[in-house]
């Protein structure tokens, strides 16, 4: 009976130790992918511009539900999450273009917005997302220094995105813009 104390003790005080940690670290962090695929801007941009026909090349999601504010929800397997539109500007012939979406679902254990930069890259379209984002949860921060990657889910939206559009591609790790 002492040793299912001992144990039950140290697995609150590994649970308690990993809290105290999280407590320490920043809930705020950047982080930038970006991708190359073999495609015009325009037909990129009309993909990512598209929360409707996201579930056709993303396989996390099983509908979206655009909303009367011009947001949307996406609904995955195992919970929905809704976003609005902050800014919504397509590429042209001589300027990049720039869509930013942010989560406002409050009750989530994270948040935070992504801004998605679409611009030519000789005959092919450069993506870059950059997220600015924030876990709440000081075990879930700790979690996404040393078990998963905050950046994990840029890496394969746009890896989908790159697949869908028949350009497979590896994302790569960029400098966060300013």
């Amino acid at each position: 009976m002492s040793w299912i104390v001992i144990v039950v003790g140290g697995l609150v005080a590994l649970v308690a130790l990993v809290a105290v940690i999280g407590l320490t670290l920043r809930a705020d962090h950047q982080c930038a992918r970006t991708i190359v695929i073999a495609r015009p801007p325009a037909e990129v941009w009309a993909v990512i511009a598209d929360p409707a026909g996201y579930p056709a090349w993303r396989r996390d999601l099983t509908r979206v539900e655009l909303l009367a504010d011009g947001g949307y929800r996406e609904h995955g397997r195992h919970d929905a999450i809704a976003y609005t539109l902050d800014e919504d500007r397509p590429p042209t012939a001589t300027a990049p273009g720039r869509r930013v979406v942010r989560i406002v679902d409050a009750g989530l254990p994270y948040g935070g917005r992504w801004s998605i930069a679409v611009a030519a890259e000789g005959d092919a379209t450069r993506v870059a997302i950059t997220e600015d984002g924030f876990i709440k949860h000081p075990i879930f921060r700790v979690l996404s220094r040393t078990v998963f990657s905050v950046a994990s889910t840029q890496e394969r939206w746009l890896t989908a995105l790159a697949r869908h559009l028949g350009s497979p591609a590896t994302p790569t790790p960029t400098p966060p813009a300013t």
